[in-house]
């Protein structure tokens, strides 16, 4: 089957969303729903089309009232241009359906309030996404700009750490302006579930990332980095220090002399022999 017709199989409305449209029944709001359900899928189209002009791994797209949730199977080692794209490939749609839904208005095929409608949700889809929280899109740039900064694990656990703290705020926004908002606090607890899975998946995550990493062509890295690390460190430490995006070269320091130069592949190799994970690098020199 084509790529591109896989990619409609794969969309599904998320139980969060049936929740809303739930609500939008018993409170006469369809129409307003279905003008929201036509942005959000086309946010997500936009990410989805990405990912798949890269040949990136889609297992599912669900759908959700704020924009919708892209599961991927990739941890963490594709180029970080490939992942900022696909990143904002969702809210670049907005900027082309709010300049054709004004055309339409100007021409008077759009009324005053489905134009007014459309405009909203779209900039309150936007500007929800743009909230560094994952896995929102600004959550996404937020680790993706961590990435450069810190190794993997550590940028990781970074993200989800700050996307409590913004999710707090959020939160306490909700309570000041509107406590009794039920959609709004039906996404803070999506939110935190969310989070909640990350943080406690991270260790899964971070094995992932290491594990594709095992199996990269190493040409296919475009970029090097080279680790200094002492002989007596152990290899669970090295991993620790590798970074999204790069193949690294490891060079051994004792006493301040260099005594060796390791590849990530062979750190890699030794790494996922049990044995010999919690060993010293001196112990792959000497």
């Amino acid at each position: 089957m084509n790529k591109w017709v896989q990619l409609f199989t794969r969309i599904h409305i998320h139980p969060v969303f049936w929740l809303v449209i739930a609500g939008a029944v018993m409170t006469a709001r369809f129409y307003e729903l279905l003008i929201l359900f036509m942005i959000v899928f086309i946010h997500e189209l936009g990410h989805a089309i990405a990912a798949t002009y890269y040949n990136w791994r889609i297992k599912q797209i669900f759908l959700l009232p704020f924009g919708g949730a892209l599961e991927l199977d990739e941890f963490g080692n594709r180029p970080i241009k490939e992942e900022f794209i696909v990143t904002i490939a969702g809210p670049l749609q907005h900027i082309w359906m709010m300049a054709l839904v004004f055309f339409l208005y100007q021409i008077d095929m759009v009324s005053v309030k489905d134009y007014s409608l459309f405009v909203e949700f779209n900039m309150m889809i936007l500007l929800f996404n743009c909230l560094p929280i994952l896995p929102l899109d600004g959550g996404k740039l937020l680790s993706l700009g961590l990435a450069y900064f810190y190794p993997f694990q550590q940028a990781f656990k970074n993200s989800i750490l700050l996307s409590f703290v913004f999710l707090s705020i959020y939160s306490l926004l909700i309570i000041i302006l509107s406590p009794y908002h039920i959609n709004g606090w039906v996404i803070v607890l999506f939110l935190l579930y969310s989070l909640y899975q990350d943080w406690k998946n991270r260790t899964f995550v971070f094995m992932r990332f290491l594990l594709e990493k095992s199996t990269h062509d190493i040409e296919k890295y475009k970029n090097r980095k080279e680790i200094r690390v002492q002989a007596q460190d152990s290899i669970q430490n090295v991993v620790e220090r590798f970074y999204r995006g790069m193949y690294h070269t490891i060079m051994v320091l004792d006493n301040g002399k260099k005594v060796g130069k390791l590849s990530e592949t062979k750190i890699l190799e030794h790494y996922f022999d049990t044995h010999t994970r919690t060993k010293g690098i001196k112990d792959l020199i000497y």
